[in-house]
């Protein structure tokens, strides 16, 4: 065959190939208009929204802030005052004095706050929520480390707190320059001697720790002394590089909703229901980019330059990949005093016999195969008939096991942990068991346990049964306040 001939060839290919998959994404178009029509928060947009190019013109936080405060009152103006009666629904999170109303709490936590100790800050720390989030997930730790003696900064990512329409517009390089921002004021406020934390939660993982590391190189941002990371985006699905695919379409307003990838009603006080596609897309980019710092410093064999991490990551996790948590991240690490807590599997639950997972085998190889550069804890089962757990932890470079029972149990039905539960209590009033919440009408999604025929609810009955708590939480706070403390004493 000719070389011409070849050229031919690949490229009508290359044509049928193209065709076919502009075919599939007009398809996909098509399909979206059968999802709910969106409503006025997926609509209204908020011109005060930070963008990275803002950051120019502000001289730190408190410019921040007062973006903030402009941002919110659009909110009100453009959203809640627009609210017609026929949308209005008791737990519509925009609906002015609903039960899911934030702006009817004593605090709104969608906010971006400031706790401080009793006395001088030891430490200080910048808190990070994840994708779709806001900062009422960080709220418990935030506590916990101001009982240590932090200064902490509880910070709002740009799109995030308000109305879902915006992370149809933010960027990963918004999120970075927020974080760079806090980071700083942080460092400001507790002087250059004090240890400096950052804490992430999912996105926010990504986003400190890819902070942390343009920090060893770049002077201008705050260094970091140590990580604390909770179900840390590090990887995930592949599919999400699709998500911008045809994005040109959703410019038409006939294909509006083709935006998004789900479209749900607003009745999470804190948290969006329904997800752009953007948002899809920005976790491809964020994880993409951290995974290539972690490459470059492996190749300028300046891996130990890491700042010290504690992660908390379930073993199964539908938002993150925790195989990435283990072979992207802590495969590289080479700092002490780094650890990896990993919350099994309930293996004794009624369950069991339904799981389609089990993954024995990437837990026996963390815990029983070669040595490993950084130590390793895993929270499960004390034996296989006993619901209560005990954890097994296995130092850096060594190949002894220490096995130790805890006064804690798998709850009755909880067959594991969630990627939304690492970081709230039971009795967070929101995503616990709390019955407070129930008592002053507000709608606890931590305590939902529907039960009925399917195809009826306006919500997957999956979104509302996901364990949205973390049973062994008090476990977590007493690593956090060791880890602290382990900076702090002499």
């Amino acid at each position: 065959m000719s070389v011409s001939r070849v050229i031919r060839l690949i490229v009508r290919t290359a044509a049928i190939v193209a065709a076919l998959l502009m075919a599939a994404i007009f398809g996909w178009a098509l399909n979206s208009r059968g999802m709910p029509k969106l409503e006025l928060w997926h609509s209204a947009g908020l011109p005060s929204q930070f963008e990275r190019s803002d950051i120019e013109s502000m001289s730190g936080l408190e410019d921040y802030l007062q973006r903030e405060d402009q941002l919110f009152e659009e909110l009100g103006d453009k959203v809640y005052d627009q609210l017609e009666s026929a949308k209005q629904w008791n737990f519509n999170r925009y609906q002015r004095g609903s039960n899911t109303d934030p702006t009817s709490l004593p605090q709104d936590f969608n906010r971006s706050y400031q706790l401080e100790p009793s006395g001088v800050p030891q430490c200080g720390i910048l808190l990070v929520h994840g994708l779709t989030d806001s900062p009422y997930s960080m709220r418990h730790l935030a506590e916990t480390y101001v009982a240590e003696g932090c200064h902490a900064l509880v910070m709002r990512m740009p799109g995030h707190g308000t109305v879902p329409l915006g992370l149809v517009s933010a960027s990963w390089h918004d999120w970075r320059a927020a974080v760079a921002l806090g980071a700083a004021a942080v460092r400001t406020q507790i002087g250059d001697s004090a240890p400096l934390f950052l804490a992430g939660y999912s996105n926010g993982g990504a986003l400190v720790l890819g902070h942390a590391l343009a920090a060893l190189d770049d002077r201008k941002l705050a260094r970091v002394d140590g990580l604390m990371l909770f179900s840390p985006m590090i990887g995930v699905t592949p599919f999400s590089r699709l998500a911008d695919l045809g994005n040109v379409l959703t410019r038409f307003e006939y294909f509006a909703q083709f935006a998004w990838l789900d479209i749900l009603p607003e009745y999470d006080p804190c948290k969006y229901n329904s997800f752009p596609k953007n948002a899809g897309y920005q976790t491809y980019l964020v994880t993409r980019a951290l995974r290539a710092q972690l490459q470059q410093l492996e190749a300028d064999g300046r891996l130990a330059e890491i700042p010290p991490a504690l992660t908390f990551q379930s073993l199964v996790d539908a938002t993150v990949s925790t195989p990435a948590v283990v072979n992207e991240f802590y495969a590289r690490v080479r700092t002490p005093g780094s650890e990896l807590v990993l919350f099994d599997l309930n293996r004794s639950s009624s369950l069991a016999p339904f799981l389609s997972v089990d993954h024995r085998e990437f837990v026996e190889n963390l815990l029983l195969g070669d040595k490993l550069p950084y130590d390793i804890t895993l929270l499960g089962n004390l034996n296989k008939s006993s619901r209560q757990v005990a954890t097994r932890h296995r130092a850096a470079g060594s190949d002894e096991i220490t096995k130790t029972a805890l006064n804690m149990s798998w709850p009755p039905g909880v067959y594991s942990l969630s990627h939304l539960a690492l970081v709230f209590p039971p009795e967070d009033e929101f995503y616990g068991t709390a019955a407070a919440s129930a008592a002053a009408g507000r709608l606890n999604l931590g305590s939902l346990t529907p039960r009925g025929e399917r195809g009826v609810t306006s919500v997957p009955v999956g979104n509302l049964v996901r364990l949205r708590h973390n049973p062994f939480y008090d476990y977590v706070t007493q690593r956090v306040r060791e880890d602290v403390r382990s900076y702090l004493e002499p």
